[in-house]
Parts: structure tokens; C-alpha cells; sequence
């Protein structure tokens, strides 16, 4: 009996013993493919003591494209094609005389997978990350909800509707600027900013729904507006590219700060 009891209680201590073992073997495991899961291998870019890095560049980020415009839940990356902004807004004051409010909503950005990368420039190191990137578009499209109120000598012109442009020859600089930290022993970047400035050769604009409906009012503001985009353009540009610097950090931090520096910009 008491022989029984002994190999009772020695069973009972080796079945603890196996089940602690998968536990642990299990957990291992599971801290592998998390760890896998924030080193994709489409974002092990290039080397950053690569004499020829920017030219490496140039084609590890056209490789890439189909993979970042399709996004990463695993990175909380969304899918940029197209890219969708829930909500913009932008004071303007045209002239003295002329002030505008513009509310955009439920914002898409489409074709962006026409796009064309043209060249990189750097300054890369273990202390620092400068990334420039020449892109070009030769098409895009937006469409979305607007709401305006603009005022012409203190009168009050409100109108509430559906927009659409369509940009011909988009080209830009993306500008990437960071500094690399540590975090739970590995180094990470944490991006400072990503700014851009596009530059537009053509633009379509249309809007519903302008002076309360009323046609002549709204075919001579859209006529005036698609003759003399590049005025209003350049006088919102600024304002668009501190909104864009804000939006873009925040979408690209999604990776940096989840991905190791050196799974994607290894030393060497």
C-alpha cells in the first residue's frame, strides 16, 4: 500500500514536472513569435554603414510599396491605398477682405499605388536617422464631405456638401527626421517628424451643394476656383503641411517604435 502511495505521489510530481516544462516551453514560444511578428521581414531594409545605402534604399522601398499601401495590423499600420483621413480643418484668411473655415470629413486619397520613388538622400548613423525621399504621383484623386463658411466683408457665405479633386503630377519630398532610443534592451527610433510639401502642376476641384444650390452662383465659384487653384493652394500650404507633419508622424511611429532600428537598418 505504501509502495502504491510512493508511485502515486512520484507520478502525480512528474506529471507537475512535464505540464511546468510545456508551460514554460510554450511561453518561450510565445514571446518567439511575438518578437517575429514586430520584425517582418519586408521591413529589413538596408545597412546603415552601406556605402551604397540611398541606392539600396531606392530599391528595398519600391519593393516594399505593395506591402505598406496593403497595411499591418500587426504594427497598427493602416492600409494607405486609399488613404483615408477622418477629419481636416483649416482657417484660411485670403485677404482682408475674404476669410474662409473649411471642415473636410471622411477623407480617401486614391491611386496612391501609382506611385514612383525617385530618389533617397540620408544622414543615418547609430545616433541619428535623416531619411529625404523624392516621390512622384501622376495621378491622384480625393473625394470626401466638406462644410465652409466664408466671409466676404463680415457677410456669411455657408455651404455644406460632397467634394472631389483630381491632382495631376504630384511631386514631393518626404522628409524623415528621428533619433534612436532603448527599450527593453533593444534600440528603437522614435520619429520627430515627417514632413512634405507637394507640388502640383494641375487641379480639378468640384463641390456640391454651393450657395444653397444655386447654379450660377456655384459654376462661377468653381470656375474661379480651378483657374486660380494655385493662389488659394499656396496660401493653405503651411497650414496643410503642419497638419500632414502631424498625421504622418503618428502613421510612421506605428512601425519605428515597434520594429528594432537594427531589424530594419542593421549596422552592417
Amino acid at each position: 500500500m505504501v509502495d502504491k502511495k510512493i508511485a502515486l505521489e512520484s507520478s502525480l510530481a512528474t506529471m507537475k514536472t512535464q505540464v511546468c516544462l510545456f508551460v514554460v516551453v510554450a511561453a518561450v514560444f510565445s514571446l518567439e513569435v511575438q518578437a517575429q511578428a514586430k520584425r517582418p521581414d519586408y521591413l529589413a531594409l538596408c545597412a546603415r554603414r552601406d556605402p551604397q545605402f540611398n541606392k539600396c534604399m531606392v530599391e528595398r522601398i519600391r519593393e516594399i510599396v505593395p506591402d505598406l499601401l496593403a497595411g499591418d495590423p500587426e504594427l497598427d499600420l493602416p492600409a494607405l491605398n486609399p488613404v483615408h483621413i477622418a477629419e481636416l480643418s483649416m482657417d484660411t484668411d485670403i485677404t482682408e477682405d475674404v476669410r474662409s473655415r473649411m471642415l473636410f470629413k471622411d477623407i480617401n486619397i486614391y491611386n496612391t499605388d501609382s506611385i514612383q520613388i525617385k530618389d533617397v538622400r540620408s544622414n543615418i548613423n547609430d545616433n541619428k536617422l535623416e531619411l529625404e525621399v523624392d516621390i512622384h504621383f501622376p495621378k491622384l484623386f480625393l473625394d470626401g464631405e466638406y462644410r465652409s463658411d466664408v466671409r466676404f466683408r463680415g457677410l456669411p457665405f455657408i455651404n455644406k456638401g460632397s467634394f472631389n479633386l483630381t491632382l495631376g503630377d504630384v511631386s514631393m519630398t518626404m522628409k524623415l527626421t528621428g533619433k534612436p532610443f532603448i527599450k527593453e534592451d533593444e534600440s528603437y527610433i522614435q520619429l520627430q517628424h515627417f514632413t512634405m510639401s507637394p507640388k502640383i502642376e494641375s487641379l480639378d476641384v468640384y463641390a456640391s451643394n454651393l450657395f444653397g444650390g444655386n447654379k450660377e452662383l456655384a459654376n462661377a465659384a468653381l470656375s474661379i476656383a480651378n483657374k486660380y487653384w494655385f493662389i488659394f493652394y499656396n496660401e493653405s500650404l503651411p497650414y496643410l503641411e503642419e497638419k500632414w507633419d502631424i498625421l504622418m508622424t503618428d502613421i510612421a511611429n506605428n512601425v519605428f517604435l515597434k520594429v528594432p532600428y537594427d531589424h530594419m537598418f542593421p549596422p552592417n
